[in-house]
């Protein structure tokens, strides 16, 4: 922070300025920021002269190129994944897009990471399907959501189904239809995905598609804190919370012969060692739901 402090004084003017200027545009290309030239071009220079204007443009730039230049060096499996990637493997091509979305040995950067999911993608690559389609979301495109999601959901994949289900529950990009979505929902509990069991509870609760049924709320409600990886602490904490409120609402005969359901079901495929959730955190939808957010 000093050295931005010590670089916003090199152009005397309006200093306060300059330096959330620099603030702003280092943080950005350091993140990987793509468009960084229309972060600079968009800039107020109002009260600074052309002189330094011109001299403010040309430090910017210098940073950029040094931010560059101080990118680290590829890894051995980064150079790898790269060469496969550009070969056609579709397995390298999500790996690849995987590491750039999330910084895992290379610099972040959302652009080639959609770049290398869209790669795989069209060679029919499940995984990478949803992950496109979770980025499309983040970018409030529902219907090109809609579209991959459907092609992962097609081949069984649980976060995709769960996540086109929102859709369709929500009525995002297609006309809002929520028996399809729980239809979507039961589909993705049944293959394993926790909070497709815990929206399926929300649903039973809140009579969307009939009478209340706390019974069935608390049996679902129950699975997703079974099943829910332990790295979702969001989810695990938010479905005991509920869990507790469905058992008030019932008999203890009732809770006996609903923990016995709970005991003899198991999801026909279980996501396995699966410690953190597979979405891109954007941060348009219920956080358990999808997204990477990016």
């Amino acid at each position: 922070m000093n050295f931005i402090r010590v670089l916003g004084t090199l152009v005397k003017g309006n200093s306060k300025e300059l330096y959330e200027v620099l603030v702003y545009v280092i943080k950005n290309v350091l993140k990987g920021h793509t468009r960084w030239w229309k972060a600079i071009s968009s800039i107020s220079f109002k009260g600074i002269t052309m002189k330094r204007q011109n001299a403010l443009t040309c430090l910017l730039i210098v940073l950029f190129l040094c931010a560059c230049q101080s990118q680290p060096t590829r890894s051995p499996e980064i150079q790898n994944l790269e060469k496969r990637a550009h070969a056609g493997d579709a397995d390298a091509q999500f790996k690849l897009a995987t590491a750039y979305d999330y910084g895992h040995g290379v610099q972040r950067n959302g652009t080639l990471a959609f770049h290398w999911y869209r790669k795989a993608a069209k060679q029919g690559h499940a995984e990478a399907q949803s992950s496109l389609g979770s980025m499309y979301q983040a970018e409030n495109m529902y219907i090109e959501a809609r579209i991959w999601y459907q092609k992962a959901a097609d081949q069984n994949h649980p976060l995709a189904m769960n996540n086109l289900a929102y859709l369709y529950d929500i009525g995002l990009g297609v006309t809002q239809d929520k028996k399809k979505g729980y239809t979507l929902y039961l589909k993705s509990a049944n293959l394993g995905w926790a909070d497709a069991m815990f929206k399926l509870a929300n649903i039973y609760s809140t009579g969307q598609l009939g009478s209340v049924d706390y019974y069935r709320a608390y049996i679902w409600c129950d699975r997703s804190v079974k099943y829910a990886p332990k790295g979702w602490r969001g989810l695990q904490h938010r479905s005991r919370k509920c869990l507790e409120h469905f058992a008030s609402k019932l008999t203890p005969e009732q809770i006996k012969r609903a923990k016995l359901e709970v005991q003899q079901w198991e999801p026909i495929g279980i996501e396995k060692n699966l410690t953190t959730p597979l979405s891109h955190t954007t941060h348009h939808t219920d956080p358990y739901c999808t997204v990477r957010l990016i």
